[in-house]
């Protein structure tokens, strides 16, 4: 994520996502939500989807428990 070479080579479109990306991990997967995350994690989703991205917050296993894996038999 420290990688100065790396933004070098992106354009301005892919490193505005990389930044907001970084600034992601930092305000909101990081150990203290920032107080405005819901507009840090939009602004992520709204410059991904300008670089043809779609994505979707659902987890697709919301509803599993670990009660539906069965145990491995040793």
């Amino acid at each position: 994520m420290q990688d100065k070479r790396f933004n070098e080579d992106l354009n301005e479109t892919e490193r505005n996502a990389w930044l907001s990306f970084k600034r992601t991990c930092k305000d909101f997967l990081g150990n203290h939500k920032a107080v405005n995350y819901q507009d840090v994690v939009q602004n992520l989703l709204t410059l991904y989807k300008g670089m043809g991205c779609n994505m979707s917050l659902k987890n697709p296993l919301s509803g599993v428990t670990l009660g539906f894996f069965p145990r491995k038999s040793r």
